[in-house]
Parts: C-alpha cells; structure tokens; sequence
C-alpha cells in the first residue's frame, strides 16, 4: 500500500509489542512549501483516490486482533 508506512510501522509494532510514543508537535509545523498543480504528484491527492482511505481504514481495523495503548513513559516517570 503506497504512502501508508506510518499505518505499517504501527501495525508492526503493534503485532510486536513495542509501544510507540507520537512527539507533540505545534499546529502547522511542517507545510508544504511549493503549490501542486492539477496534474502533478503529491501524496495528499493520492490518499484522496477511490478506495485508498477505505483500504487503510480496513487494514487497521483488521491487521491486529486487538490495538493496545500503552501508558505514556513520560507521564510515569517523576
């Protein structure tokens, strides 16, 4: 599945049981500094196409029996 390797990487992590930690970042910190036109490449329009979302949608509902949340490490540690 193209463009999907976040998805991937969790759902072998998950498969594994390796927690993973998602970095608080600003509102905006990384924007896409050229314009695309209509006839060019971005992975934004591609995750747009017909059936794409519905693909990811059932690979994460599907790919792990059941999706474990693990504590936040920093929250924990004082």
């Amino acid at each position: 599945m193209r463009n999907a390797s976040d998805l991937q990487l969790a759902v072998a992590a998950q498969r594994q049981g390796v927690p993973m930690v998602a970095i608080a970042r600003p509102e905006q910190w990384i924007t896409e500094k050229r314009p695309w036109t209509a006839e060019g490449f971005s992975i934004w329009k591609s995750t747009k196409a017909e059936g794409h979302s519905q693909a990811k949608t059932h690979l994460a509902k599907t790919a792990v029996a059941e999706w474990v949340l693990y504590p936040d490490p920093i929250s924990s540690v004082q």
